[in-house]
């Protein structure tokens, strides 16, 4: 009786050896010792678990770059480091909007919350940031300079290119205007240049200053002002003497004058000055048949300078209304 050889098992201390192998090329290796002593179902077991057991590791392999970069990306983006702990802090603004300062200082990259409620403003990050943020903001938040106040004078002269009836002995027709009587009433100095280039440039001859108006206001403010003016009078007979004209009594008129936009400090090297915007002088005579007279612009005037802004008829084309302003920069 003959004996029948079996197979050649292969020794379980070898595939176990490569079951805890680190190395994907020894555990390769070992599968193949191992396969050149296996048949069959073994064959399939070992190479299903060597693709199972390398793609294990190739997954924990590309999760750890994933937290690097994501560590990398955190440390860009103004996050604490590893092993730094943030801090949080609370700035309270007084002067200034919260919302600027917020803009202002967002290259420094570091979270930022601000509430225009509270006037506070919450940093967030590493404290070397956060401190530098918060030395910003502290610079940053200083009271405004306060306003400088501005005035600007108005004057109202009525011009005429006769001289007075008295003066000239001429005889004036009835319905004709003359200049308004002013009591006391003289032309300032700082008006005579003016007077003098109105009379060669227009040709007229008589002025009288009928009113000074005062609009006080600050840098970048409105002002207005009104009341009643003298603006003229009128030639009529008058019982009992019926063969002379007289001058009747002063005519008024409702005047108004403002600063409709702003009145603004423009500072250059040296010198200042004032930028008026949309200037407005309405005059309304209380004369029947008589249409409102109105001056409209825009004008920069020198500080301590008289600048003739515009002319308009009133009344009557025998008088012409001349507006003169001039503008002052208190401390």
């Amino acid at each position: 009786m003959s004996a029948t050889r079996l197979p050649k098992t292969p020794k379980p201390m070898s595939f176990a050896f490569a079951l805890i192998s680190r190395n994907r090329k020894s555990f390769a290796k070992s599968c193949l010792v191992t396969l050149t002593g296996a048949k069959g179902p073994c064959i399939c077991l070992v190479l299903v678990l060597f693709l199972g057991i390398a793609s294990v590791m190739a997954q924990s392999q590309q999760n750890t770059a994933a937290q690097n970069s994501a560590g990398s990306s955190s440390q860009e983006a103004g996050a604490p480091a590893a092993g730094t702990e943030g801090v949080v802090k609370v700035v309270h603004v007084k002067y200034v909007d919260v919302r600027r300062i917020r803009d202002l200082l967002d290259f420094f990259n570091v979270p930022m919350r601000a509430d225009p409620a509270l006037k506070v403003i919450t940093l967030s990050g590493p404290p070397e940031r956060v401190m530098a943020v918060e030395e910003a903001i502290r610079q940053l938040d200083v009271p405004a300079p306060p306003p400088q106040d501005v005035v600007i004078t108005g004057y109202l002269l009525m011009a005429t290119r006769q001289t007075s009836a008295e003066t000239a002995n001429v005889q004036e027709e009835e319905g004709s205007w003359a200049l308004p009587e002013m009591a006391g009433a003289s032309v300032p100095s700082q008006l005579d240049e003016v007077i003098n280039q109105l009379k060669r440039v227009l040709n007229y001859k008589d002025f009288s200053v009928v009113d000074a108006l005062t609009l006080r206001t600050v840098d970048g403010g409105g002002a207005s002002v009104s009341g009643l003016t003298p603006i003229g009078r009128m030639y009529d007979y008058h019982p009992p003497n019926r063969n002379a004209l007289t001058l009747g009594p002063n005519v008024q008129a409702q005047v108004s004058f403002r600063i409709d936009r702003s009145a603004s400090i423009i500072r250059r090297e040296g010198t200042s000055s004032v930028s008026i915007r949309e200037l407005r002088l309405i005059v309304r005579p209380e004369a029947p048949n008589s249409s409102p007279a109105t001056i409209f612009t825009d004008i920069d005037v020198g500080q301590n300078q008289q600048v003739v802004v515009g002319k308009t008829d009133v009344l009557s084309p025998d008088l012409a209304l001349f507006l003169v302003i001039s503008a002052k920069i208190t401390d």
